[in-house]
């Protein structure tokens, strides 16, 4: 799932979310916030109903504001330019929708990184905001994180499961090579596998 921060003036920022939700038509958006009492809110702008929001899971991208501490690009939502550099800043916005290029900004967004520091993994050199500016600046990838979920993504009571990069290849080697044998099985397409383990 794709994961863009929002900081900077609050008005500002609501303006953001609603450009960026009708720039994406009808595709499954969330906004997490947090109230004044610190408690977590979750938005589906668009969304009519608690069955619409579920059926929409997962998100094809989420908006979190204020001050949240995630490895994940920063739209900064200002009226008055700023001197400093933030290394995860993806793009300012100034409230004019017609010279922001949504899609562009869409376009440079990637999955939502494990959040890991170099203690807690490393395995790519740095903490997880580390690789998400070098990613911004173009100096790597996203798939230079070895949690990086590749063309697999397992999940187990609805959580996602992190993978490393050998067990992402070997999951899909052994699913494609089953796969191949099966009548009606198209290459390319996307597959889904559920494993139910008997009572």
């Amino acid at each position: 799932m794709k994961c863009l921060q929002l900081s900077g003036d609050v008005d500002l920022v609501r303006r953001f979310i609603t450009g960026m939700t009708e720039h994406l038509e009808g595709r499954s958006v969330l906004v997490v916030g947090t109230d004044p009492a610190g408690r977590i809110i979750i938005t589906s702008p668009g969304r009519m109903s608690v069955h619409d929001v579920l059926d929409s899971m997962p998100p094809d991208l989420v908006l979190v504001t204020g001050t949240q501490e995630l490895a994940a690009p920063v739209v900064r939502c200002d009226r008055e330019p700023r001197e400093e550099r933030e290394p995860l800043l993806l793009a300012v916005y100034s409230g004019d929708d017609a010279s922001t290029d949504f899609q562009d900004i869409l376009s440079r967004v990637f999955g939502l990184l494990p959040q890991k520091t170099k203690e807690d993994c490393g395995r790519c050199g740095t903490d997880c905001r580390g690789l998400a500016a070098a990613i911004l600046d173009g100096s790597r990838k996203p798939g230079d994180c070895y949690y990086a979920p590749g063309n697999v993504e397992i999940l187990q009571d609805g959580r996602r499961m992190e993978l490393g990069d050998f067990p992402s290849r070997a999951v899909e080697g052994t699913l494609k090579g089953l796969l191949s044998s099966l009548k009606g099985y198209r290459a390319g397409s996307s597959v889904t596998v559920r494993l139910r383990e008997g009572s």
